[in-house]
Parts: structure tokens; C-alpha cells; sequence
């Protein structure tokens, strides 16, 4: 038997808009229906104003996706866009396959219209998680949303799926069936001359949201030190998505240094764009902190894209970088998120490129046995079937 797999609030405004939750949750549809199983991919009910129809539905890559229409009054949007719902988990239901929705965390009450339009619909619940959302400083009504989701949600789902095990202990108590789906990538995809390393240009790249401000200072501040150490060539290049208020901080922070020519902030690119820049970086970087709660929880999944392009990561030993990878052999790692240690990997990387070649290939290997979405492809399906069976 095969598995009908639904989709729900685990995407923002797919396959139109580019995020790491639409790759990850792009990746695990194709790697179900590489087993047979059938994917819809329904993205949020607060609707998307950029749309031509109340409900606009197609098909990518083999998954089916649906995106509704946002109008003026949330309230509205909320009601037309619920309604169109259920007639979709009755359109979608399959007699002659199982029937799952999968979830992610959204604000509470919705969700627990989720979980009941579901239930009625006699699909099976399983939850997808990628952080501890009360480690996210949040006030007022949405910390109490990140509550009452943190504490209650495996109680109405039949099985769930965490990318840490950071997060697999938080939630065993609810004793409901789980694995472990981790960062995902296509590393079939990435096709890569064995002599790239030779074209390899001079910057250091990262690519992630503005919101996460500290980090990126301390790769500001790192890149200035690994300057002063007489490196005169090389840049930093940042891709970077939020605010305006949050953008301005950061360029503000970089004007701030003498190095206003060497630190730029590059344009949104395509996905060609993005991975011909990876693939030509020096070194990739991905800041986590050792005293943040929120990178012991989350693993972020341009760690899977990084490693794909075949340069090595230079990163900080927390959370789940400890069970994948080793310093120097497969990646730059250091102890916890200092300026300087950073700024020492750096130079690393530059003063000796044939090392750096070997961790990033050694790197790769590492997400191509760990991290690719074919393997996690056959477990999702095994797991989902079994949770049927209950």
C-alpha cells in the first residue's frame, strides 16, 4: 500500500517563493513519491494577496500544490479560505492509500482548527518540528501560542517528526511514534568538475535572515580581524532576507567598519545564482551559538545546501553539528562563537586551498550518506505506513 500525503502550513506561498522550509518540504515530497506515494503540498489558509483566482492549484515536480487567495479582512480570508479547505481533504482523500496530513507549527488556535478538520476528515496527524519555539523571545499572544503548542501539540497527532535530537528528548513525553528527518538536499543534482577547486574565487559566503543579527556581527567582526592580518584580497559576501529595519541594522554595522569595500550585501539571487556563488566560495559560514537554546534545537538547512557545493563549512560546534561532523576532516569548527576563532579558520582556509578542497569534498560525502533526500525518502514512507497501521 502507499501513502496519501498531505501538506498543510508547511510552506509559505510554494512553489512561487523560495524558503527553507518550501526546499525542505520540496525534497521530502519527491523523495515520497519516488516511492509511490502520492503529495499535495497545501500552503497557509491566511491566503497570499499575489494571486489571479480564489485558489490556485498546479502541479511541480510531482507534487500538487494549492495556494489561496488573501483578501483585506483576515477574518474573511480565514473563513472562505477554511472552507475551501475541507473541500480539499475531501477531494484529496484516497480510498485505496492511506491518508496523513502533516503539519507544522502555527499560531495556536488555527491549529487546532487544523487538527479538527483533519481528524473529521479521517486523515492521520503527524507533526513536523524544527525548533522550541518558546526559546524564540516572544511577548504577548504569540508567546502564549508558542506555549500551549510546546507543551500540548503530540497530544493530538499520531506521530511526529523532529530534525534534532535536541528536540526528540524535549518531546518524549507525549510517547507518541517518532523519527528523525534531518536537513535534507538533492545531492544527485549537483553535478561538479573534480577540478573546481582551482576556479575557487576570494570571498567568504553566507547566505540566512537578517533577524539573526548577533551571529552576523560576530562574522562582521571576524572577517575585520582576518583583514588586519595583511589578507588584502579577500571579501565577504552576505545574501541576506528580512525587514527593512533589519537589513538597515546590519549595513548600518558595516558602515561602521573600514572595510565598507571588502563586506557587501548582494542582491536576492535565483537558486542557479545562489548555488554558483556556494560552489565558489572559500569557505561557507554558519554561526550558531553555544549559549542559544534556539541553535541547540534548530538545524539549519543550508547546512545540507552548503555541503552540496562541495566547499568547506566553517561553523561552531553546537547542537547537531557534534554527531556529523569532526574539525578539519570534514569541516572548520571551533568551540564556541568568538571573533577570533572564526577569523583563525578563515585564514586556514586561505593560506592552505588544498586543504580546504579536501574538507569540503569530505564534507559533501558527509551529506551525501546523512543528509540526502532519496535515503529519508524510504524511511518517511516506512514511518507513515506504520502509523496507519495504529
Amino acid at each position: 500500500m502507499n501513502n496519501n500525503v498531505l501538506f498543510i502550513e508547511c510552506t509559505r506561498h510554494y512553489p512561487f517563493k523560495y524558503t527553507a522550509s518550501n526546499t525542505k518540504m520540496e525534497l521530502i515530497g519527491r523523495g515520497l513519491i519516488e516511492q509511490g506515494d502520492k503529495v499535495s503540498v497545501i500552503n497557509p489558509v491566511i491566503g497570499d494577496f499575489n494571486l489571479a483566482s480564489r485558489l490556485v492549484s498546479g502541479q511541480t515536480k510531482g507534487l500538487n500544490y494549492y495556494c489561496f487567495l488573501r483578501r483585506r479582512s483576515i477574518v474573511i480570508s480565514l473563513l472562505f479560505n477554511l472552507i475551501q479547505l475541507h473541500t480539499v481533504l475531501k477531494k484529496l482523500k484516497d480510498r485505496t492509500s492511506t491518508n496523513t496530513v502533516v503539519l507544522l507549527e502555527t499560531v495556536y488556535p488555527l491549529y487546532l482548527v487544523y487538527i479538527a478538520m483533519a481528524k473529521f476528515s479521517g486523515y492521520k496527524i503527524v507533526n513536523i518540528i524544527h525548533e522550541w519555539h518558546l526559546a524564540w523571545p516572544r511577548k504577548g499572544l504569540t508567546r502564549v501560542s508558542a506555549f500551549l503548542f510546546d507543551k500540548t501539540f503530540g497530544y493530538f497527532v499520531d506521530g511526529i517528526l523532529p530534525i534534532s535530537l535536541y528536540l526528540e528528548n524535549k518531546i518524549r513525553r507525549f510517547h507518541k511514534p517518532m523519527l528523525r528527518v534531518p536537513i535534507l538536499a538533492d545531492y544527485a543534482d549537483n553535478e561538479y568538475d573534480m577540478k573546481y577547486g582551482s576556479t575557487v574565487d576570494n570571498y567568504f559566503f553566507f547566505c540566512g535572515g537578517a533577524v539573526y543579527f548577533r551571529v552576523i556581527k560576530v562574522l562582521i567582526d571576524s572577517f575585520c580581524l582576518f583583514v588586519r592580518e595583511r589578507h588584502d584580497r579577500q571579501q565577504l559576501q552576505l545574501v541576506l532576507y528580512g525587514s527593512e529595519q533589519e537589513m538597515h541594522r546590519i549595513a548600518s554595522y558595516i558602515n561602521e567598519t573600514n572595510y565598507v569595500d571588502r563586506i557587501r550585501i548582494l542582491p536576492q539571487l535565483s537558486n542557479e545564482e545562489l548555488k554558483q556563488k556556494m560552489e565558489r566560495a572559500i569557505a561557507l559560514l554558519i554561526p550558531l551559538s553555544e549559549n542559544s537554546e534556539i541553535d541547540k534545537a534548530r538545524f539549519s538547512q543550508k547546512i545540507a545546501e552548503y555541503l552540496s557545493a562541495r566547499r568547506p563549512i566553517i561553523t561552531v560546534n553546537v547542537g547537531e553539528i557534534q554527531y556529523y561532523f569532526k574539525d578539519a576532516v570534514n569541516a572548520y569548527i571551533v568551540p564556541t562563537l568568538e571573533a577570533s576563532l572564526i577569523a583563525d579558520k578563515m585564514k586556514k582556509a586561505v593560506e592552505d586551498p588544498a586543504e580546504s578542497d579536501l574538507i569540503g569534498l569530505n564534507g559533501y560525502q558527509v551529506g551525501l550518506s546523512c543528509f540526502d533526500y532519496k535515503k529519508h525518502g524510504s524511511s518517511i514512507h516506512r514511518f507513515l505506513l506504520e502509523i496507519n497501521k495504529s
